[in-house]
């Protein structure tokens, strides 16, 4: 019979070997970034950082000289897809400036109540939120935003949460009380689905 003798480990050796393995393929990559942006906290978000274009009004008062004709370009400016699943955003009292436009040529409000119970305000067609953090209109200011935000902006959780246990703070009135923890983030990832209105300067 023939016996083979046992090999000695060869730590250089096998670390050759490791280095001449096919690197993975960039797919596995993507999907490493992708599980990342869910436990760090992105630098410039997930658009490569691109901001939203606007349409500028060019005054620093008001929503321009023809502020209707403001919003219509600032709706035909998104294609057509995003367009169709675009909200209005903007705080209560440039709502009530908007509230007030009409077509020049027609005569027509632009913004038309929901007629039906649930149905929400429209501009142009398209429902209406009310976020009272927008900027009202002034100089410099961003008032309106207009576009599909749910394909837009992505709120992220981290997976998984810590729960603490806390038996003593509590305890003379008998009971038992639990501090729950979670992390979410969120990031501009298309930047192309949007289009906000942007006062002049001065």
């Amino acid at each position: 019979y023939a016996f083979r003798a046992a090999r000695k480990p060869d730590r250089r050796r096998d670390r050759a070997l490791r280095r001449r393995q096919p690197a993975r393929h960039p797919v596995h990559r993507r999907a490493r970034r992708r599980r990342a942006f869910a436990t760090r906290r992105p630098a410039s978000g997930l658009d490569g950082g691109r901001s939203v274009p606007y349409t500028f009004t060019g005054n620093a008062s008001t929503l321009g000289s023809a502020p209707a004709d403001t919003l219509i370009d600032t709706f035909y400016a998104l294609s057509a897809w995003y367009r169709n699943r675009g909200v209005w955003m903007m705080n209560g009292s440039t709502l009530a400036a908007v509230r007030k436009l009409k077509d020049g040529t027609t005569g027509a409000f632009l913004w038309a109540p929901g007629l039906a119970a649930g149905q929400p305000e429209t501009i142009l067609g398209r429902p209406v939120i009310e976020d009272p953090t927008m900027d009202s209109v002034g100089a410099a200011a961003e008032p309106i935003v207009f576009g599909d935000i749910a394909s837009a902006y992505r709120i992220f959780d981290r997976v998984g949460r810590s729960i603490l246990r806390d038996p003593y703070s509590q305890a003379t009135s008998g009971l038992v009380r639990f501090q729950a923890r979670r992390r979410t983030g969120g990031a501009l990832v298309l930047a192309e689905a949007l289009r906000k209105i942007r006062c002049a300067t001065s």
